[in-house]
Formats: structure tokens, sequence, C-alpha cells
């Protein structure tokens, strides 16, 4: 399946024809959270974006409605045999609203959040009451309508991000260290790859962070997005493939899943990623990002290459599987790993390369 392909407007579940995104007419549909109207709905969270609190971090009601709707049936321990969001989604890529249809379930839910509902439970007194997929259909609607979108990527993160990919690592006996990333050492054991896999995490934990950054309400919407959306897919995959005895490390979970299950647990990670990639994440690649001039009226997001880097780096931060780094006022330190024999020699310890990123940017910050 060519999920690369632009295609057409999306079709909700419900079955019924959408019109096909219009730039030129459709413009509307878009919600900058720059210029958010002063009244919008908002709801505050603790620092773990998890629950509702007075003077918390504050979360559009649009926003932070579906996805605890979302999360609260997974938490509620559904059985997944009775079939789940996640086996209804097909590996398409979306990056356009869609445009309303009057008689379409998920369009009517969007309009009634964005205009009519001001209180988090009545919005998931009805929105608990539907199909998963049309939660989540209602959830990826209102996402493809922020502009800009939530997480920026630095062009650092996406060229680091092409070195490992965390998917393949269970199905081959090599690794590469970040260090040297173009040599790899062959005919390691499953125990050494995890082991070596935590360097390259604490590099995407540095990374995540500093893209993450301090802009506001825009931070605030990227760490609530992403926190919750690990802890659905956790939940989903700890239920269909309970965690290994003898580990205790969020790292090696979803990785351990992948090796013990292979494709049945790739499935929901490649199929979540691939839904909400092109709606979340974005990057301003430097020059063309294809062989030839792009045509006139040229969408990064319809290039090959754009969402390829875009897909791998979704991909790592499932597979990552670290909601901490997503919390408010999260220390970096404590998000990073070390090898307790090694830790008070930086340049054998796991951290060092973040560390060595860390570096990068003090010495740009003093040139």
């Amino acid at each position: 399946m060519n999920f690369e392909s632009p295609g057409c407007s999306p079709r909700h579940s419900c079955g019924l024809p959408h019109r096909a995104f219009n730039p030129q007419c459709d413009e509307y549909l878009y919600i900058d959270l720059e210029c958010m109207d002063p009244g919008t709905p908002m709801v505050g969270f603790d620092d773990k974006y998890k629950c509702p609190v007075e003077q918390g971090a504050p979360i559009p009601l649009f926003i932070a409605g579906p996805l605890i709707s979302l999360r609260y049936i997974y938490e509620g321990g559904q059985n997944c045999d009775s079939g789940t969001f996640f086996d209804c989604l097909d590996y398409t890529a979306i990056y356009d609203p869609t445009p309303e249809n009057p008689q379409c379930l998920v369009c009517c839910l969007v309009q009634w959040l964005l205009t009519q509902c001001c209180d988090l439970q009545e919005c998931m007194g009805r929105l608990c009451s539907q199909d998963q997929i049309v939660v989540f259909e209602v959830m990826r609607e209102i996402f493809v309508r922020l502009r800009p979108k939530p997480l920026p990527i630095s062009y650092r993160h996406v060229e680091i991000a092409k070195l490992f990919n965390y998917i393949e690592l269970p199905f081959h006996n090599y690794l590469r260290s970040p260090m040297t990333p173009h040599i790899a050492t062959q005919g390691v054991d499953w125990e050494t790859q995890l082991t070596g896999s935590l360097e390259w995490t604490n590099g995407f934990m540095y990374l995540l962070y500093s893209d993450i950054g301090e802009r506001g309400i825009q931070s605030h919407i990227a760490r609530f997005i992403f926190v919750n959306l690990i802890r659905i897919l956790r939940r989903y995959s700890e239920i269909a493939f309970p965690p290994q005895c003898g580990s205790d490390c969020p790292q090696y979970y979803m990785l351990e899943a992948v090796r013990c299950n292979q494709n049945v647990a790739l499935q929901p990670i490649m199929k979540l990623a691939r839904a909400l990639f092109l709606a979340l994440l974005e990057y301003e690649p430097y020059g063309f990002v294809c062989d030839t001039p792009p045509v006139p009226g040229y969408r990064k997001e319809e290039v090959y290459t754009y969402q390829h880097n875009m897909r791998r780096v979704m991909e790592n931060i499932l597979m990552i599987n670290v909601t901490d780094i997503f919390y408010n006022k999260v220390d970096l330190n404590s998000t990073i790993v070390h090898t307790l024999e090694q830790h008070d020699v930086p340049n054998t310890c796991i951290c060092r390369f973040a560390r060595s990123l860390e570096e990068e940017d003090c010495q740009l910050n003093c040139c």
C-alpha cells in the first residue's frame, strides 16, 4: 500500500463522501494556535498532563476532550478482543482537514466541540458513548486543523533519526553507536542491543526536549498530546502483549514486545504513527527534499522523503515509550539513563551522546 500518495480527502468511518480539501476555499478550517479566541474553553492539567486540576497547564478543551476520552476508554480496562480503533486504522497518511458533511457523525462532533462544548465532563459523556474509531477520528480531525503543527522537529533531529530505527532493532543482531553511527558491530546479543539502544534514547530525549522548547501554550499542547498518545498505545500493548518478567525499564518494553510478537506488535505502533505523523510533526528541510524543483503549489507533505523522515521520528517516539520527557517542568537530567559503573567516566557512560549534543548547543550559543 502506497500510503505516501496524496490521494483524496479522507473519509470518516461513517462511510459518507466528503468533498476534497481545497486550500483556496477551505483555509478557514485551520485553527491558529497563536491567535485563539480569548474565550476558548480551556482545561488545566497537572504537570504529567494526566489529571485535570485548577490553575494547571492550559489545554484547549477541543484538544483535551477527545484525547482524554480515548485514554479513559483504555484505562477503564476495555477488552481488546471486542475491537479497538487500532483494528480500524489503515496506513493512510492524513494532513488536510476534511470539509464538513453535515450528515457525518464525526463532522458533527467536531463542529460541536469547536462551537458549543464548554465542559470536559460534558465532552467525555458524549464522546465515551461513541465507537472508539469515531472518538479517534474526532481527535485526528482536530489535530490536522492545528497551525502551527504541535511539534516542530529540528533538522538535526531528523538527520540523527535517519541513523537509527527502533523498529528494525529486534530483527537484527548488530548495533551501531551514535558516536560512530556508520560502523556496525555484528553478532551482538539481545541484552547488549537493549543497553546500546539507551545511548540513542538518551540523545533523542535531549532532542525532543530541545524541540518542545518553551513556546507557551504550544509547548503544553505538544506535551499533552504525545504523553497521552504514548499512554494509550502502552495500555493497548500491555493488554495485548503483557510485559516480560524481569524488566522494569519502559524504554525496553516496545522493543521486547516487537521481538517476541514481531509483526503483530508492530501493527498498532505503525498504524498510529502513520495515522498522525503528518498531523502532529513538521520540519523545514534545507533546500528541496526531492530530486527536481517542486511544481507550483508544491507542498512538502506530499514529498516521499519528507514523509519518510517525519514517519521515522514519529515511530521512534512511540517505540521509545517514555512519557517523562513530555512532562511539564521536567528536569532533562532526570530523563537521562546512565551506565551505573561508568557514570563518572563521561566518555564511556551511555549519557555521552546526549552530552555531546548539549555541548554542541552550548558552543553555538556562545558564538
